[in-house]
């Protein structure tokens, strides 16, 4: 029960295995992510509310200043996943405007291309390209296309946010699919 009354406090009702979890085996490949966002301003700034480790990749906490930040309207964050998934949808979530410390959500993603990776032979495979709309904080999205395959890392490649000029936060990414092959839809 109190669970149930966390997920309505907190508006997630994503009921979709998250294989993007560091506590499953989920990982960041910082060779293949941007560098995270590194001003003195902006470090002092999150230091004096206690929540500097924003420089920790998206993760399941979604408090104000806790989100992997990258300089400018531009970049990308890459996730080795914990197995290797059939990919289905992805979440992207963003702090509410009500609890944002500057009271805007100009520093969230707007436009956004996810690809499937595979490290060895090197691929990418476009799955989609979408627009996360920050006033709905939690969004999942489902993939325009999708290979009959699983895929061990997704790249989610971020090419504009709402407006800020310095950074762009990402607080949580969820990756869904499934370890089984999807069930063909009648047509």
């Amino acid at each position: 029960m109190a669970q149930k009354i966390m997920k309505m406090i907190q508006g997630d009702y994503i009921e979709k295995p998250d294989f993007a979890l560091k506590s499953i085996g989920a990982s960041i490949d910082y060779e293949q992510t941007s560098a995270t966002y590194n001003h003195d301003k902006a470090r002092s700034y999150w230091n004096w509310i206690r929540l500097w480790n924003y420089a920790q990749p998206p993760d399941p906490n979604v408090t104000p200043g806790n989100c992997w930040a990258f300089s400018g309207d531009r970049g990308q964050v890459t996730i080795q996943l914990a197995q290797k998934v059939y990919l289905s949808n992805l979440t992207l979530q963003h702090i509410p405007k009500t609890i944002s410390l500057s009271g805007s959500l100009d520093t969230a993603p707007k436009d956004f291309v996810i690809y499937g990776m595979e490290v060895s032979p090197k691929e990418e495979v476009f799955l989609g390209a979408f627009q996360f709309q920050p006033e709905n904080t939690i969004q999942m999205f489902r993939l325009q296309n999708h290979p009959p395959r699983t895929f061990g890392a997704v790249k989610v490649k971020i090419s504009s946010n709402w407006g800020n000029p310095r950074f762009t936060c990402l607080y949580r990414v969820r990756v869904h699919g499934s370890v089984t092959p999807p069930r063909e839809q009648p047509n």
